[in-house]
């Protein structure tokens, strides 16, 4: 159980995020993980709550909500 997931990127250093535009991000959320074991959102959440999400995790990065 388990086998092939990895951790998820430490959102925290702005390495990780350089370089990850907004719209990866976005269809990460929308399509899931491929192969990480994410879920996919796109039956959950509005294009506006995905923007929102969207921001929040550049927000650990940058430390602005």
């Amino acid at each position: 159980m388990g086998e092939g997931l990895f951790s998820p990127p430490d959102f925290t250093d702005p390495k990780n995020l350089l370089g990850t535009s907004p719209a990866l991000l976005e269809g990460k959320i929308i399509r899931g993980g491929m192969g990480s074991g994410m879920p996919y959102w796109d039956p959950i959440f509005t294009p506006q709550q995905i923007d929102v999400l969207v921001g929040y995790l550049y927000s650990f990065a940058w430390g602005k909500p």
